[in-house]
């Protein structure tokens, strides 16, 4: 093994700290990166808190079920009509002509009054407005 001159000993130290800025400029850029990319995400929750522009679960886990976003124009259905339960099986994607006409049915908004009916009556609380009135009328609560 030979030794090195006092030149090649320059050259590797300068290569060493060569590398190492480079290897610090590298991390000052992905530090700026990372620094400029959460500000966008803070400024993107501030302007959905802002706005009231929140992503539903249902719609987030839609999403991830048929691996795209959801496009302008398509909604989630739940089938139960229970907005807590995001079971994929209870997920259904419809264009907002097909929700709309789908509540607009005739038996569909019996069936959704019934279930309403179900739901406020386990809370022990009147379904609507008209209820209150009519047993104000009759003296009945």
């Amino acid at each position: 093994m030979r030794l090195k001159t006092r030149e090649e000993i320059k050259v590797i130290r300068l290569q060493r700290l060569k590398r190492k800025l480079l290897a610090d400029v590298r991390r000052i850029n992905n530090e700026e990166r990372d620094k400029k990319f959460r500000q966008e995400l803070k400024e993107d929750r501030v302007w959905r808190q802002a706005h009231h522009k929140t992503k539903s679960s249902s719609r987030v886990i839609m999403e991830a079920h048929i691996r795209r976003k959801l496009k302008r124009g398509e909604v989630v259905h739940h089938i139960d009509y229970d907005h807590s339960n995001n079971a994929i099986e209870n997920l259904r994607l419809m264009t907002n002509e097909a929700h709309a006409r789908f509540h607009n049915r005739k038996e569909e908004k019996s069936r959704a009054r019934q279930i309403k009916a179900e739901f406020y009556n386990k809370l022990g609380r009147r379904t609507s407005v008209n209820e209150k009135r009519g047993s104000e009328k009759t003296g009945l609560k």
